[in-house]
C-alpha cells in the first residue's frame, strides 16, 4: 500500500483531474512521486521525495530537473500538491537550465 504523504497524496491527484495544463503526478515508490511534463508525458520534469520516513527528522524533498532547483523542508511547512504543481507549472514557462534556478526559486509559495 502507498504510504499516505499528508493530505497531500489526494490533493496531488485529484488536481490533475481538474486542470490539464498541470504536471502529472505519477507514485513511482511508497515514498516518491515523479512530476511528468503535461504537453510530453515521457518527459520527467522534477521528483519529490519523503527523507527519513516516520522518524522526528522526516522531511519532503524537491529536485527540479529543469533548473536544478534543490527544496528541502519539514512536512509541517511544506506547500500543498497542488502549490507544488502551480510552481512546476510555472516553471516550464522558463528557460530550461541552472541560469533560470534563481527565477524559479523566488517563485517557490510563501508557507
Amino acid at each position: 500500500m502507498r504510504r499516505e504523504w499528508g493530505a497531500h497524496a489526494a490533493e496531488v491527484e485529484e488536481d490533475r483531474c481538474e486542470d490539464e495544463n498541470l504536471p502529472i503526478a505519477h507514485w513511482e515508490t511508497d515514498t516518491v512521486v515523479i512530476f511528468r511534463d503535461p504537453r510530453e508525458p515521457a518527459r520527467k520534469i522534477a521528483r519529490q521525495s519523503i527523507l527519513r520516513p516516520g522518524s522526528t527528522g522526516e522531511s519532503i524533498s524537491l529536485y527540479c530537473y529543469l533548473h536544478q532547483c534543490k527544496i528541502c523542508k519539514k512536512p509541517a511547512s511544506f506547500p500543498s500538491g497542488p502549490s507544488v504543481q502551480q510552481w512546476l507549472k510555472a516553471g516550464l514557462d522558463l528557460p530550461p537550465g541552472k541560469e533560470s534556478k534563481a527565477q524559479h526559486m523566488r517563485m517557490w509559495p510563501a508557507m
